[in-house]
């Protein structure tokens, strides 16, 4: 029979490869957007559309 120390990490490293699985999910999925962004708004557009929303976004939020 196992000791209980065995099953604890077992059951930690699965939770670790979830997580870790998650964050590179969600890295993936952002990468895509910018990537597409880059494509639809050339050339200086895209930095400052960006600029422009995380602007807008702060002045929302300190608003609030």
């Amino acid at each position: 029979m196992a000791p209980a120390g065995d099953l604890i990490r077992t059951v930690g490293d699965g939770i670790s490869g979830l997580v870790i699985g998650a964050i590179g999910a969600i890295g993936t999925g952002v990468s895509t957007i910018v990537q597409a962004l880059e494509t639809a708004l050339p050339g200086p557009l895209f930095p400052i559309v960006l600029i422009g929303t995380v602007v807008l976004f702060a002045t929302w939020l300190l608003r609030k």
